[in-house]
């Protein structure tokens, strides 16, 4: 789970239509000039290696990141970032019941040849995470470790509208627990910070 990523989830799509979608005939000419290509054919080749290429990189999302970060807009999660509780030498248990993450993402790449930019692709990624009875261990206002009791991950990708990739509700593979090295910061709220004299 620490190191699984958005592009563990969504396999790779048919490479071609990401081409169709995003790359005009003029564009494929000009990327061909560019790399000396001998035929618009292996000139689509081309873009396809450097789509497959850069693929895992748009999806170079971890899990766990996107798991904190929500639990860190959480007011009572906050709240251990402050005060007492954040000077504290204790762990603190915080215990989640069954609870459903919404994550949105649209990254794009830009593809070169030769230094010259030859166009980019942008793709938008919906997930839900469904997520059972789930503990964290906090101390120092930080999130230390990570106890999920189960896990199931649904969602879609498309491209200019596209739907390329439709991900039905898979069972995530989880350890006993998640630990997270040094630990997470969480982000104090601001409604109980004490001005500094």
């Amino acid at each position: 789970m620490t190191t699984q990523t958005l592009a563990n989830l969504f396999e790779q799509p048919p490479i071609a239509e990401l081409v169709d979608n995003n790359f005009d005939s003029g564009e494929i000419t000009e990327t061909a000039r560019l790399a000396n290509a001998q035929s618009i054919e292996s000139t689509r080749s081309l873009v396809n290696t450097l789509l497959t290429n850069a693929w895992s990189q748009m999806l170079d999302v971890s899990l766990t990141d996107i798991l904190v970060g929500a639990w860190n807009k959480v007011s009572a999660i906050q709240a251990f970032a402050t005060g007492d509780k954040l000077a504290s030498d204790e762990t603190h248990k915080f215990v989640l019941t069954e609870h459903k993450i919404e994550s949105k993402h649209n990254p794009k790449v830009e593809l070169f040849v030769r230094e010259q930019k030859i166009g980019e692709v942008s793709i938008s990624v919906n997930l839900t995470l469904l997520l059972g009875r789930t503990t964290l261990m906090i101390r120092h206002g930080r999130i230390m470790e990570i106890r999920i009791s189960g896990a199931q991950a649904s969602g879609d990708i498309s491209c200019l509208g596209q739907k390329l990739i439709e991900k039905k509700t898979k069972e995530l593979e989880l350890p006993a627990g998640i630990t997270l090295g040094e630990g997470v910061p969480i982000p104090p709220r601001l409604d109980i910070i004490t001005p500094q004299p």
